[in-house]
């Protein structure tokens, strides 16, 4: 087994498929009802061995903080290549309240791109403040869907007004996109509003944004975790805000 990963690692598997190798193997051998050798201490520290050496900086995703927020509402409705032309401007005003409308709603809801996916207008209600309640039915941390209600701002309750059909049914999907399709959008809107750094927005780009917004407006860790649907104490938050964080010791420092 040793041998094996030393093998993978060889011709160039990641940390990440090394260990995704060898939990199959360890699940195989559990089906099989046999020892896995996963849990030798020799192939034990051989994984951790590699892991140590193969490791490399994660790349965080771009965050739909709002600053980035207002610099796409200031160039969502230039219009865009299509096809072998250009949007006719009233394609690019179409186009540009549904990119706002998508951006908005990630960024105050802090959606992973499955639950944005999944959002259907049954699970979005406006309140009488203008602000709204999205419910998460599904979640990476609510397998039981039990549903988590999340705020959104007056500004994400208008763009989502703004692009609802009339007539639409409440189990009527608000994006019509697949998750794939979500990260690809979201891409797609940072490049053209020309940010320097459009190739890491994804459809994590929202909970980074979420972390970073709340952060930077005095949350407590607990709120964000609560609003983004986080684990408390699991420390995503800590790594999602290491730069506001850091910003702090700056009032000591000038």
């Amino acid at each position: 087994m040793a041998r094996y990963l030393a093998a993978r690692a060889g011709s160039g598997a990641s940390v990440a498929t090394l260990r995704l190798a060898t939990s199959a193997i360890s699940k195989a051998h559990q089906w099989a009802k046999l020892e896995s050798p996963c849990w030798d201490p020799g192939v034990r520290a051989s994984l951790k061995g590699w892991g140590r050496r193969l490791s490399k900086p994660q790349r965080q995703s771009g965050a739909l903080t709002a600053d980035v927020l207002a610099v796409i509402r200031l160039t969502a409705v230039q219009p865009r290549r299509r096809g072998r032309g250009f949007e006719t401007p009233e394609q690019a005003a179409e186009r540009a309240r549904f990119d706002l409308a998508l951006v908005v709603v990630l960024s105050d809801a802090g959606l992973r791109r499955s639950e944005a996916a999944a959002l259907t207008w049954g699970d979005v209600q406006r309140w009488e403040d203008a602000s709204g309640r999205i419910t998460v039915i599904r979640s990476k941390t609510d397998a039981e869907a039990q549903g988590a209600p999340v705020a959104i701002t007056p500004a994400a309750t208008q763009a989502l007004a703004a692009i609802r059909p009339a007539g639409v049914g409440g189990g009527e999907k608000v994006s019509g996109l697949s998750e794939s399709q979500i990260a690809r959008r979201v891409k797609a809107i940072a490049r053209a509003a020309g940010l320097a750094d459009w190739e890491l927005f994804s459809g994590h780009s929202g909970r980074v944004g979420i972390a970073r917004r709340m952060t930077q407006n005095g949350a407590p860790t607990h709120e964000i975790e609560r609003q983004g649907r986080w684990k408390q104490g699991g420390g995503m938050v800590g790594r999602y805000t290491r730069g506001e964080s850091a910003g702090s010791a700056l009032r000591y420092l000038l």
